[in-house]
């Protein structure tokens, strides 16, 4: 029943984008692909010989550890985590450059790279720019002269660290190589060494792991810091609990200042595991447990400064503000009815856009039909690009939770994954098919952790030695690097939505600098790539780019800029080529 309510794709069929024979025929496909790769690995693993298999372990047992094993380190256990952490390095490091081109590929996060410059310029906010409307970028909000980043700043804070060193691009990669060993060690100490070897292995070669840590998306970093508290509770358990558990409570209230939802479901569930009664939790001492209270509080309360200084009020959130403005006031807070969402704000003549977004949103309002079109929206994104298996990427898991007998870390993970699904289903957004099911991408360490528990489920159910099972994990992410991967690196992300880097490379070449650059372009992130190279008070030698809205907003922007030669350019949406400079003109036009 779960395969087949994730098999296709039902809010094409309400938008009416799909008719009911072709979804039909959609998902009958797809269930026969599913069984057919399930047949063929099956088969694989009872085909392996056993003498063969069992030699082959038996040398591995020497140097790494296998699941369900409890003995001293092998020879190279603990190696294991740090040759994954490089290899996820260089795997995000290589996207972000080859098939992202260092640029952003979604809208976000030319706002997330906006926020970043300006903070490591040391504003809280830029200076409103001379005609607006000429720099306007997607989440950048104005208010009296000051203009900002209506995001909160938790992620930008870290990605300025990056430009500080004109290298954001290289931010995510490397707080995607730290999550490796921080995965491996909680799994260590909540199972063993084996199983912590599997576990990063599956966080290693998951598409959706790297996809999302190559990108300037925020996930990537909730990740971080959320593995980072897990674990400093951990070690509360065994040594120093009041320092640990203050540590983990800044880690876990940090996570505020970045994705507050996801802080909220973490913070409750994690407090419930560490006081209840879950056998492998950490079942921490009070002076731990008033510490991480404390250490929450602190760094979450920041964020309240900040909306006080740029909302002035600490409980008005800059994201609201901004959709108050854009839309209407309460257009996008959680929750159910008629007059939440983009149908809404479309319904209102004054309010941009235009229309509805498809199959994005494809009823009017939030309801309980929305909740579940999303569910399905996400759980199709999850089971493809969780980790690129053609047998569908949840099936262990769904093994795992119906026949395997559950630990104490098996509920707390599950009821994880149960919160922050449900949390989000208030949300009338599911976040689109960019990047996989991002609003979940904090349940890929628990289905991480799942799968693995499920592997040792399924080799009970069919009576498998522990070499040909995991053999076959192995074969399946192996698979996923050299054949799932590439295709949507070709097939997607590839100057995925019009993104490209030529405006990076003509400022890089220095070309243009000193001078006024008008792109004319129908693709927002094509134009979004040229304005997020401005400097934040667009001062300086560099080129000033900003959008080409016709002669008349184009000589005010001349006007406002009389000293600057200026160039005219048509971006790819244009040209169907490269970018390319169609006219230029001296200081003043």
């Amino acid at each position: 029943a779960l395969f087949a309510g994730c098999a296709a794709h039902y809010s094409l069929r309400v938008n009416g984008n799909t008719g009911t024979p072709r979804l039909a025929a959609q998902l009958v496909a797809t269930l026969s692909l599913f069984a057919i790769n399930l047949l063929h690995l099956t088969s694989i693993a009872r085909a392996m010989p056993r003498q063969l298999c069992d030699e082959a372990r038996e040398r591995l047992r020497a140097v790494v550890s296998f699941p369900g094993e409890r003995r001293g380190p092998a020879a190279l256990d603990r190696a294991v985590p740090w040759a994954l952490a490089v290899l996820s390095l260089l795997l995000t490091a290589t996207l972000a450059t080859v098939v992202y081109g260092r640029v952003p590929h979604i809208p976000d996060e030319l706002g997330y790279l906006f926020h970043a410059r300006y903070l490591a310029a040391g504003m809280l906010s830029a200076p409103l720019p001379p005609v607006p409307e000429a720099f306007e970028l997607y989440l950048l909000s104005n208010f009296g002269d000051r203009w900002y980043c209506a995001m909160s700043p938790g992620w930008p804070i870290l990605l300025a660290l990056g430009s500080l060193a004109d290298a954001e691009w290289l931010v995510n990669p490397v707080l995607a190589a730290a999550c490796i060993p921080l995965a491996w060690d909680i799994t260590r100490r909540l199972a063993d060494r084996g199983q912590a070897h599997l576990v990063a292995l599956l966080l290693t070669t998951s598409p959706w792991f790297l996809f999302l840590g190559a990108s300037y998306m925020t996930h990537t970093s909730s990740l971080l810091l959320t593995l980072s508290g897990w674990w400093l509770l951990l070690r509360a358990r065994d040594s120093s609990p009041a320092l640990h558990g203050l540590l983990a409570g800044l880690c876990i209230g940090a996570l505020f200042s970045i994705r507050s939802l996801d802080c909220l479901v973490v913070a409750a569930v994690t407090g419930l595991w560490c006081v209840g009664r879950w056998g492998d939790g950490p079942r921490l001492k009070f002076a731990a447990l008033a510490s991480y209270a404390v250490g929450g509080t602190i760094t979450a309360c920041l964020v309240l400064l900040y909306n006080s200084e740029l909302t002035g009020s600490p409980l008005t959130v800059p994201l609201n503000h901004y959709y108050d403005q854009l839309w209407y006031p309460g257009s996008n807070r959680l929750g159910f009815g008629a007059d939440i969402a983009n149908h809404a704000a479309a319904m209102i003549p004054s309010c941009p856009p235009a229309g509805g977004w498809g199959a994005l949103d494809p009823l009017p309002g939030h309801g309980w039909a929305d909740v579940l079109l999303n569910t399905n929206q996400n759980l199709y994104n999850l089971n493809f690009e969780l980790f690129g298996w053609a047998t569908g990427s949840l099936l262990l898991v769904v093994i795992h939770l119906l026949w395997g007998r559950r630990s104490g870390a098996d509920r707390f993970f599950t009821l994880l994954c149960i919160s922050l699904c449900s949390i989000y289903g208030l949300f009338w957004f599911s976040g689109g098919p960019d990047f996989g099911a991002r609003y979940w991408f904090l349940t890929i360490y628990p289905l991480a952790w799942l799968t693995a528990r499920g592997a040792a489920t399924a080799r009970a159910q069919l009576s498998l030695p522990g070499t040909p099972m995991f053999a076959m994990i192995g074969l399946m992410c192996c698979a996923s690097l050299l054949l799932f991967v590439p295709w949507r690196c070709t097939a997607r992300y590839l100057d995925y939505r019009g993104a490209n880097p030529d405006y990076r490379a003509w400022v890089q070449s220095g070309d243009m600098d000193g001078g006024l650059v008008l792109v004319r372009s129908s693709s927002p992130l094509d134009v979004g790539n040229a304005l997020i190279l401005n400097d934040p008070g667009l001062a300086g030698n560099g080129p000033v780019f900003a959008r080409d809205l016709g002669d008349d907003i184009n000589q005010q922007v001349i006007q406002a800029f009389p000293s600057r030669p200026v160039f005219w350019v048509e971006g790819r949406s244009i040209t169907g080529g490269e970018s390319r400079v169609v006219r230029s003109a001296g200081p003043g036009g």
